[in-house]
């Protein structure tokens, strides 16, 4: 993958969130633990985030972490909620921030490799990070896990995502549009079916 590659990046949260995020950023989880936050990640999840370390860096929960594509298993797993799930398009410019790092896969993965960023693009695999699905056609396990892992590929950003970052938030249907535009959410929301795996390309 390529730098140019990318066209931007992507945080899921709550709906209930995006008053908070559009006012602090895009906290990393250490510091949104500060605050009253609606959490949608699987804890088993955060639970082997609270102990790893980025090779040379910090802790995984002190680093915001976005994703090259939303539409992957994390999110798969969370659509029978997704009337209150949205997700938020990030300008790929963070990638340059200092301290910034590119993971090849699920950062919670012991199998996944740390490289900084930006120029660490180079070494992920564009066509299966942004692959529709994940699932092996030969329905070889090991080949599964392998893209399912890359397939959560992410930017991590020490501590936080700046507001002025966000670029327009992705939902899935017009009632959770009409709820965010209800708070007055600055910003454009986006009705996205392929994105939360519905009909449709867009």
């Amino acid at each position: 993958m390529k730098y140019s590659d990318i066209k931007e990046l992507y945080y899921i949260c709550h709906i209930d969130n995006l008053a908070s995020i559009f006012k602090e950023g895009i906290l990393c989880h250490t510091k949104a633990r500060e605050l009253k936050y609606k959490d949608v990640s699987m804890r088993e999840v955060q639970v082997k985030r609270e102990i790893k370390t980025v090779p040379g860096g910090m802790n995984l929960h002190n680093y915001a972490n976005l994703y090259f594509d939303a539409r992957n298993p994390m999110l798969r797993k969370r659509l029978d909620a997704d009337e209150i799930l949205c997700v938020l398009a990030v300008n790929k410019q963070v990638m340059k921030q200092q301290g910034a790092i590119v993971t090849d896969g699920n950062a919670a993965s012991g199998y996944t490799r740390f490289y900084p960023s930006p120029e660490g693009a180079d070494f992920l695999d564009a066509d299966l990070i942004f692959a529709k699905y994940w699932k092996d056609s030969k329905d070889d396990k090991i080949t599964q896990f392998v893209k399912k892992r890359m397939k959560c590929a992410e930017v991590l950003i020490p501590y936080k995502i700046a507001q002025g970052n966000i670029m327009r938030v992705y939902v899935s249907n017009e009632q959770t549009k009409g709820k965010i535009v209800n708070e007055k959410i600055p910003g454009d929301v986006i009705i996205n079916k392929y994105l939360f795996f519905q009909e449709g390309e867009a």
